[in-house]
């Protein structure tokens, strides 16, 4: 019974070791062309072809490989016409190599200094790479750094204004400093207004009068300048007194500020956008 066993099995056996010998051999074969394949091929080709790597690179990773490229060749035929060409483009790919890892890990660092509100820190780093990038992706690094630095702080008119009567009329150190710094520089923020009816525009100080609550004239009141903004065309068309007190409303972006001549907190306007 044994026998008739192994006298089946056997077959299958010899079928796989010789399916497992002819993958070896067609192995050895590819290895044996390939290799032919590049003792034949002159330097010539080998360099013409460094070249069309380097021209068609793009990234870091085709940089890095042209730069290997040209490494090879130079390697492989140290006596060549070409060596000094064939080196000088080798520095070529390198070099826009190792740009493009500084400009990404400069990207990188932005990123983590902007999280940890280093402001300073992030723009320097921006200027590092300035000469190594365009204009336009130099200024949006920028800008961003601005905008995160500067990020619109949403509140309400009534918040922010009682909370700028407290730091001006309180004695303490830390709040004259917060005070000092928000008359000094302002504060982005992103509030809701309630404005219209009688003497809610004024068109020569391209201003409006908006309250921090729902209805006419309910709550804290602010100036608004709207001049740079898209509205100075809108309320230089519009008639206040078919408006309704209370019923015009706006999304408001801009820098609250406190007068030069008065403690009265004004928005200078980015955007104001009717609701």
């Amino acid at each position: 019974m044994y026998k008739i066993i192994i006298l089946m099995m056997f077959p299958i056996l010899l079928s796989a070791c010789n399916q497992g010998k002819l993958e070896q051999l067609e192995k050895e074969n590819a290895s044996l062309r390939s290799k032919i394949a590049e003792l034949s091929e002159t330097e010539q080709n080998r360099f013409n072809k460094a070249v069309d790597v380097l021209n068609t690179a793009n990234d870091l990773q085709s940089y890095r490989k042209a730069e290997k490229t040209f490494g090879d060749f130079i390697e492989k035929f140290p006596t060549s016409t070409y060596l000094k060409s064939a080196q000088q483009h080798r520095q070529q790919a390198k070099s826009k190599a190792d740009n493009i890892e500084k400009i990404n890990q400069a990207k990188a660092a932005v990123g983590t200094l902007i999280a940890e509100r280093k402001w300073k820190s992030a723009t320097n780093m921006a200027r590092s790479i300035k000469a190594l990038i365009s204009q336009e992706e130099y200024q949006s690094l920028i800008k961003n750094i601005e905008n995160e630095r500067y990020k619109p702080e949403k509140t309400t008119i009534d918040k922010l204004v009682s909370e700028i009567y407290e730091l001006q009329h309180s004695h303490s150190d830390g709040a004259w400093r917060k005070y000092f710094e928000f008359y000094q520089n302002g504060r982005r923020v992103e509030v809701i207004g309630y404005s219209g009816g009688f003497g809610f525009l004024d068109v020569k100080r391209k201003s409006i009068k908006v309250y921090g609550k729902s209805g006419c004239a309910n709550g804290e009141s602010v100036e608004v300048f709207y001049n740079n903004t898209d509205k100075v065309n809108y309320f230089l068309n519009l008639n206040p007194d078919r408006t309704q007190c209370g019923g015009e409303v706006y999304r408001i972006i801009g820098k609250a500020k406190v007068y030069s001549d008065s403690s009265d907190i004004y928005i200078q306007a980015e955007t104001l956008e009717r609701i």
